[in-house]
């Protein structure tokens, strides 16, 4: 019975049919690995995909407009630790509402075009006896000062379950700023309610005049990532290390990476120096300590890096979960992620690089035709000496292959870099096989002859 299904086969497999039939078994094996994504690796491959791209091109992202309108001001324990005691009431997190108003007032004073804060004030703390100052000292400088305020949100759900929000609704604007089932995409909408880097882009938008309407931005951004380096205040040069410019450093470096980066640890407490950011950076102590200096040279200075900025202020506390993974700079504070995404959404507008469901496609027809060059050349009667040197060098064909499909992607429909690995796996498992086949075939054919 094996021998009648073997010997069809191979009979088949000599028939006119045979490509035609190859490229069929081909075409619906890449629609099986990318739709059904078995064990999980389709999206590892995705994600180890688009990490190598950004890590390699990191030197090529426009960083002007990023560094010319974005300022984030971090703070963790050391910096918490740092404030002057005269002005807080207590030094650890959380921080009374009254200190953190205190603070936010601190930079409002300042100008800045917008301000985000990626603190979640959820509901009225009940050992916090200040609250109701604290709101209503917001209220006052909020309409004082004119700044706009977004407040993070969390979750859509979070949204509608928020207490302190709706006291704050005439002074704050909640923005989302965590989704369900993301990855680490980057989603700018969450049904109608704006993320926290598009609610930014909007405001941007009112003074500059671009596209902001909502259908432009409904698929979810894969966030690319620069290795410039912003400018470091005097007190604080050499306290980070640059990233790796060159293609070729990076390339060589990225192994090493990924492995420190599956390790969380705080940004600024590492054993070694961190990788110095894209984006100014000011801590919390440093902007106290600028404000209430008694040199004017010192408060104009900070006046000069915050006026008309659009201000991000998050932390990186110990024990509070709230980390994103650069695949340039490794482990760094949440609020890097959402001033990442506004860096994109300030260089591309809608033309960022998103992950669509119509990326799978398009990577199943990129498939369609690899899987018909492998088709030709392990036809039976392959004798096109192009073809045959194709053949032997199949692998460098993939690579180039690969290569074109992330640019066409990246270039002309605005996708993220993803599947090119799983293409080339593909690829080469699809060569192996049919390799296979034929040696199968021949030597059975020998075999009947002798």
């Amino acid at each position: 019975m094996f021998h009648r299904i073997e010997s069809s086969g191979r009979r088949l497999w000599r028939s006119s049919w045979q490509p035609v039939i190859t490229w069929l078994l081909l075409l619906l094996l890449g629609y099986w690995l990318i739709f059904s994504d078995p064990f999980g690796l389709g999206g590892i491959s995705d994600d180890a995909s688009q990490k190598t791209i950004y890590r390699l091109s990191a030197n090529l992202y426009d960083h002007s407009k990023g560094q010319e309108n974005i300022v984030v001001v971090v703070f963790n324990d050391r910096s918490i630790e740092n404030l002057y005691p005269a002005f807080l009431q207590s030094n650890d997190w959380p921080l009374s509402y009254q200190d953190q108003v205190g603070l936010l007032t601190t930079v409002m004073a300042q100008a800045p075009s917008a301000i985000f804060y990626d603190v979640m004030w959820m509901k009225r703390r009940s050992m916090d006896p200040g609250f109701e100052r604290a709101i209503t000292a917001l209220k006052l400088n909020q309409q004082a000062t004119g700044v706009p305020l977004f407040f993070a949100a969390g979750t859509a759900t979070d949204l509608q379950k928020n207490n302190v929000i709706t006291q704050l609704e005439e002074t704050v604007t909640p923005v989302i700023t965590a989704w369900d089932d993301a990855g680490d995409d980057y989603p700018l909408l969450s049904g109608t309610e704006p993320s926290a880097g598009f609610a930014l882009y909007q405001h941007y938008c009112k003074q500059q005049n671009c596209a902001t309407s909502p259908e432009l931005f409904e698929d979810r951004m894969s966030v690319r990532w620069s290795s410039y380096v912003a400018p470091a205040l005097p007190h604080r040069q050499n306290q980070c290390e640059e990233p790796q410019q060159s293609m070729i450093a990076s390339a060589i470096s990225i192994g090493s990476d990924i492995v420190s980066s599956a390790f969380h640890q705080d940004w600024m407490e590492s054993e070694h120096k961190p990788v110095c950011l894209s984006h100014q950076i000011l801590f919390w102590d440093e902007v106290v300590a600028m404000a209430r200096s008694e040199e004017d040279s010192v408060r104009q200075q900070l006046k000069s890096l915050l006026v008309g900025k659009l201000v991000l202020v998050g932390g990186q506390i110990e024990g509070v979960y709230d980390f994103a993974e650069s695949p340039v700079h490794g482990t760094v504070p949440g609020v890097m992620m959402h001033a990442m995404a506004l860096d994109n959404l300030l260089n591309y507008g809608p033309e960022y690089l998103r992950n669509s469901d119509l990326a799978g496609w398009w990577l199943l027809a990129y498939w369609g035709v690899f899987a018909l060059f492998l088709t030709s050349i392990n036809y039976p009667g392959l004798t096109h000496p192009l073809l045959v040197r194709a053949k032997d060098h199949y692998r460098v064909v993939g690579l180039l292959f690969a290569l074109t499909l992330i640019l066409l992607n990246m270039k002309l429909w605005h996708f993220a870099p993803s599947g090119w690995i799983s293409l080339l796996a593909l690829g080469f498992a699809g060569q192996k096989f049919l390799q296979g086949m034929s040696e199968r075939f021949s030597t059975v054919e020998k075999t009947d002859a002798s």
